[in-house]
């Protein structure tokens, strides 16, 4: 199994176990219906993934991005041939 498929099932798993344990063990009474708060739930959960992957793509980008242009600036004045 790879690192994506082991998280896939932990957080399955976990989100499971706490929807069973909410039916078993109920802290206060609902207001929402399960399956309204089922999809709000879920849902939160993809938007978080979906934003961290832009976030963090978008910052990878952006330091590539920044060390490119440092290395190229660095050559022009200095005229050292940086490698990495």
């Amino acid at each position: 199994m790879d690192g994506n498929t082991i998280r896939l099932l932990v957080f399955v798993s976990v989100f499971l176990m706490m929807l069973i344990l909410e039916s078993l063990i109920p802290r206060h009474s609902t207001v929402d219906s399960k399956p309204r708060r089922l999809g709000i739930h879920l849902s939160l959960s993809c938007l978080n993934t979906l934003l961290l992957k832009l976030v963090f793509g978008a910052a990878a980008v952006g330091a590539a991005t920044t060390i490119v242009a440092l290395q190229q600036l660095l050559e022009l004045k200095v005229g050292v041939c940086l490698t990495f």
